[in-house]
């Protein structure tokens, strides 16, 4: 559903004053590939980006998610492929003229000028005139909640302020698209928590589209309406949050995006939806991702959160509960939860996650336990 129009400056400009529509545009990338010299960054990537969403590129250092938002920026020139902007393609059009707004990761702050200066530079550029920018500036530190500090300049202010400012600065023209490059990876734990939740704020209130570029799994799942795992320059799989984190396409995804336990298996046959495998003397069921074959290697997935500690025989037969037997290895208190090191009766190693809270069995190292989880939290990958 389209967000409507947040007219909370003026309408949006372009380089040369015309005005354009509020409304976040679409971005699609379609093929795009990029090489720096005989070294291929990214390959044969097409994503569809929806007017007003809020996409994270997710993935782990030196995986391309960078190199593609500079590219949809202007900044870096596709070795191959073409991306649109409101179907209109913009590889010709110089970064300033494609009404994008940017925010680095090191913020990118002039020094030597105010916060106001800061902030108004994208509308001086433009040629607004003076009485207009003032208005702008007020207005958009409104928004970030940093009404006061107009005069300041960035080494009077805290990382986090110095990262409003920089919001700040990208979304006073209203640009229709707004590009982040791990925007909060230098702030403190806890700041860059509340920053999360402002920035998703934010994306509400202006109803821009936003391209958000991170490592950090948590603030991917936390933040957006779509995420876009990228690893080696390709997709891997984009999806909804929980989309991606319930139902992983592959072992990457599912190790990646949380956290995953993987055993080795091998295909018994299919019963109803589940498969059914063999996890050495045991028969487990699992939620199948494509066509198996009878006596082939799988590896499942489960995550250490679905696992519970059981009191029932791991040898009765159930459809759709998975038991094992195995002895506490590793017991570490992390705040809210337990997390439990468990050696299972075949050697394996799995790691099951608890809430800290009273009433739930807490067994200690070299004790001997049952784990079940569900069959519909165990994937083949």
């Amino acid at each position: 559903m389209t967000r409507p129009r947040t007219t909370f400056i003026m309408s949006p400009m372009t380089a040369k004053g015309e005005t354009t529509d509020g409304i976040g545009a679409s971005v699609l990338l379609n093929r795009v590939e990029k090489s720096f010299g005989a070294t291929p960054a990214i390959d044969d990537l097409s994503l569809a980006i929806k007017p007003s969403e809020f996409m994270t590129l997710l993935g782990p250092s030196g995986s391309g998610k960078t190199t593609t938002l500079m590219m949809i920026a202007g900044f870096e020139i596709p070795t191959g492929g073409e991306i649109y902007i409101d179907s209109r393609p913009i590889l010709g059009v110089p970064p300033h003229r494609r009404n994008i707004g940017m925010v680095f990761q090191n913020y990118a702050l002039f020094p030597h000028m105010t916060v106001a200066e800061n902030i108004g530079f994208p509308l001086k550029q433009r040629g607004v005139d003076k009485p207009a920018i003032a208005a702008g500036i007020k207005a958009v530190l409104d928004t970030v909640h940093l009404s006061g500090h107009e005069a300041r300049y960035p080494r009077q202010l805290s990382g986090g302020q110095q990262q409003r400012v920089a919001l700040a600065r990208a979304i006073v023209f209203q640009p229709r698209v707004l590009l982040m490059d791990e925007p909060l990876s230098a702030l403190d734990k806890q700041l860059r928590e509340e920053l999360q939740h402002e920035v998703k704020r934010l994306h509400k209130q202006l109803g821009i589209t936003f391209i958000y570029v991170t490592h950090d799994q948590r603030e991917a799942l936390v933040m957006s309406d779509r995420i876009a795992v990228v690893n080696h320059g390709r997709l891997e799989q984009v999806g909804e949050p929980a989309r991606l984190y319930d139902r992983p396409a592959n072992r990457f995804v599912a190790s990646f995006v949380g956290e995953s336990n993987f055993l080795d298996a091998t295909a018994v046959g299919i019963e109803a939806d589940k498969v059914v495998a063999n996890l050495g003397s045991r028969r487990v069921r699992a939620m199948g991702n494509g066509p198996v074959a009878v006596g082939a290697p799988l590896v499942l997935a489960v995550r250490p959160e679905k696992l519970l500690f059981s009191r029932h025989d791991p040898a009765l037969p159930d459809a759709d509960v998975n038991r094992l037997a195995a002895v506490v290895r590793e017991v570490t208190l992390v705040g809210e939860m337990h997390r439990y090191t468990l050696e299972t009766e075949f050697g394996t190693l799995l790691t099951l996650k608890q809430q800290h809270r009273f009433g739930l069995p807490t067994p200690a190292p070299s004790e001997q336990v049952i784990v079940e989880w569900s069959a519909h939290d165990t994937l083949v990958v």
